[in-house]
């Protein structure tokens, strides 16, 4: 289900922040990105599996069969930057902004691919 794979999603993204503050150590936003995103991962664990929030993001995501989350561009970017840049942001804020940017990522991947341009 949608929920186990994003939460994964968040904790892998940041051990990918964490070589960032290791690779940035005069930077303290990645630290406190590490923070968000694993207190991101642990909201998404505890929140019960009919979630409206989930059930919308699971009938939106499509995982082609991999099991595995699998973001485009803007739903990878907003995840990656949370609390970056805005350190107050809520879990339940990330959480409601997905199925948009999941959407948006969607009609990117088909304007890419259209054989028509457009």
């Amino acid at each position: 289900m949608i929920a186990q794979q994003l939460a994964e999603y968040a904790r892998e993204q940041a051990l990918w922040r964490l070589h960032k503050q290791e690779e940035y150590p005069e930077d303290a936003r990645n630290l406190r990105c590490v923070a968000g995103l694993r207190e991101f991962a642990a909201f998404i664990d505890e929140l019960p599996h009919d979630d409206e929030r989930l059930v919308l993001l699971d009938a939106i995501h499509d995982d082609s069969g991999t099991g595995v989350f699998m973001p485009g561009e803007w739903t990878s970017r907003r995840l990656s930057q949370f609390r970056f840049h805005v350190p107050n942001e809520s879990c339940d804020e990330l959480l409601r902004e997905l199925p948009d940017l999941l959407v948006r990522d969607a009609q990117a991947f088909i304007e890419d691919t259209d054989p028509e341009g457009g």
